[in-house]
């Protein structure tokens, strides 16, 4: 997130309705471990598009780990959406956007909406 923050909450948004298996590590430090693992829903059975997960720490570092559900599809996540306030000012805003992975035709900058 590049700053310090209280997040609130981490919305989700996947491709469908299904049984998604994830969990939500937070931590101040890039080497996320499984120890920061926040919101831990790998057993999860129930059907979910849209979920909010309330977070309530301060982090500057936020993972959503997703598996296949029980359906064998690709888990496809739409959005990503954390809620929360910096201690200081936005260090984000104004900088290009950087993906590990980019499909054909949606680059990284296509995702960072001000």
């Amino acid at each position: 997130m590049g700053d310090t923050y209280k997040l609130e909450s981490v919305e989700i948004l996947f491709e469908m309705n299904t049984d998604y298996k994830y969990q939500i590590a937070v931590s101040d430090s890039p080497d996320i471990t499984q120890e920061d693992v926040v919101v831990d829903r790998s057993s999860n059975t129930e059907n979910v598009q849209r979920v909010t997960e309330e977070i309530n720490q301060e982090c500057r570092y936020v993972r959503v780990y997703v598996n296949c559900p029980a359906s064998n599809i690709w888990p496809c996540i739409l959005e990503v959406k954390g809620t929360g306030e910096s201690t200081n000012a936005n260090v984000a805003a104004g900088k290009d956007a950087t993906a590990s992975k980019e499909g054909a035709g949606h680059p990284a900058s296509a995702a960072v909406r001000w």
